[in-house]
């Protein structure tokens, strides 16, 4: 069987057409992806979604909780980071603020924090603190 050329350009424009629209696709699924994330929790415990308990406290609590974190090493700073935003799925005015120790000497003698850092928790007008170790486990 012999195919003319009219229908062998024809079919050259539908693949050229066909393939440039997939590019299409595939391109905005990135850009997408790099502006929107979705996140589900596979694990057979759920222990990537906050519990039912932990839920219920979170909207019970009043007012904003600002977490300000005075860290040093990136790998603290990005697991912190994820832990928190576990959490503020469950309150949308939970804030992190995290600082580098080096940058603010002077707040830390102030707030009486050692070189290892600390992690202050603020609820309203109350504030605790957690300090680091020099020497984690």
């Amino acid at each position: 069987m012999k195919i003319s050329q009219r229908i062998h350009h024809r079919i050259w424009l539908k693949n050229l057409l066909s393939t440039v629209a997939l590019l299409i696709v595939i391109g905005l699924l990135a850009w997408l992806s790099a502006r929107y994330s979705a996140q589900s929790d596979w694990t057979a415990n759920a222990r990537n979604t906050l519990s039912e308990a932990s839920q219920k406290l979170l909207v019970t609590m009043p007012g904003e909780i600002v977490i300000t974190a005075y860290l040093d090493q990136p790998a603290l700073k990005k697991q912190l980071t994820d832990l928190v935003r576990r959490y503020q799925t469950g309150k949308s005015d939970l804030r992190l603020v995290i600082e580098d120790p080096d940058a603010h000497p002077g707040q830390l003698r102030k707030l009486d924090i050692g070189a290892a850092g600390a992690i202050l928790v603020a609820i309203g007008d109350a504030v605790k603190g957690c300090p680091r170790s020099a020497n984690p486990p």
